[in-house]
């Protein structure tokens, strides 16, 4: 779903890891609207025919990926941003899984598990 003529911060722009040094990918004005492009929590590397077998090689150096950063003109190390969500358009499917790798029941679920 696009927003008008908003600026995209595409899904492809990631990183893994909370960083001050990450670079800025876009720096926005105060009150622009900016687009996100979002990829799921395993990086894409769980699909809608991605079958339970499968979770024993999913890369797990790609989960929990980061669209961004972006800068925001005027603000300084400490400064709150108040940030409206105008829209949001989930992709149609999702996913739930259960290894001794990832979940955060894996201790108690010796068998791996995915819900699509």
């Amino acid at each position: 779903m696009s927003i008008g003529d908003a600026h995209t911060i595409h899904a492809h722009l990631r990183h893994h890891g909370w960083s001050r040094d990450a670079e800025p990918v876009y720096s926005a004005t105060p009150g622009e609207v900016v687009e996100f492009e979002v990829i799921d929590a395993s990086g894409g590397t769980i699909t809608p025919e991605t079958r339970v077998e499968d979770l024993a090689t999913i890369d797990f150096s790609q989960m929990l990926p980061l669209t961004g950063p972006i800068h925001v003109d005027g603000a300084e190390p400490g400064d709150a941003i108040k940030a409206t969500i105008l829209a949001f358009a989930p992709s149609g499917w999702g996913w739930s899984a259960v290894t001794t790798r990832y979940g955060i029941l894996a201790d108690q679920f010796p068998d791996p598990a995915l819900k699509i």
